[in-house]
């Protein structure tokens, strides 16, 4: 088994050699660590009893993309910002979606709203990529739930589950000065802000 580095520009070995076992059609290479987000390109090579090497066409793995939900802030009674990491540690493969998904259940199983950011990354050399997104039209005194998702070549991943919630407005209430005063009357006034 080989792999293809793309920073050398040569194929490389994994492992050693299999032996060959008559009536076995599956074997089982050395696994490998792979980087999250990355696409490797394998070959396998098998030698005939005349000592020739068969190769097979390569084939590409991808992997999946590691993203982290981060706490809420900026919560108020009827908004919240949303916070997610793609960590340095994610490979160069580009991203065909990112964002979020919040609702008010608390397995997001319950028609959860998307939000969709651009899935164009700006990473700088091992340097983690944060991002956010505001939530508007919020109920006061809710909780809501929430979790990052990124899709790339190999599929979606959702990040863990957090929540936030709103607080209870409290309204505001102002004394104005009377009006309308007479001998056995009077206007009291004022406004209310909610």
């Amino acid at each position: 088994l080989e792999y293809f580095s793309p920073e050398e520009g040569v194929w490389k070995p994994i492992g050693t050699e299999l032996p060959y076992v008559p009536g076995q059609t599956d074997y089982v290479f050395k696994q490998i660590n792979v980087i999250p987000n990355q696409a490797y390109t394998f070959r396998v090579a098998a030698i005939t009893k005349d000592n020739e090497e068969v190769w097979s066409s390569a084939f590409i793995l991808y992997t999946f993309p590691v993203v982290e939900t981060r706490s809420a802030s900026s919560v108020t009674g009827t908004s919240a910002v949303l916070n997610g990491l793609f960590p340095s540690s994610n490979g160069t493969l580009e991203l065909k979606r990112l964002g979020f998904m919040y609702s008010l259940d608390p397995n997001m199983a319950a028609s959860p709203t998307p939000i969709s950011l651009d899935p164009a990354i700006d990473r700088a050399e091992n340097q983690d990529y944060a991002f956010a997104a505001n939530v508007e039209a919020l109920s006061p005194n809710v909780p809501y739930y929430f979790q990052v998702f990124a899709e790339n070549t190999k599929g979606t991943v959702f990040g863990d589950i957090l929540s936030f919630t709103t607080p209870i407005i409290t309204p505001k209430v102002y004394t104005k000065d009377p009006s309308g005063i007479d001998i056995t009357s009077a206007k009291l006034n004022g406004t209310l802000e909610a």
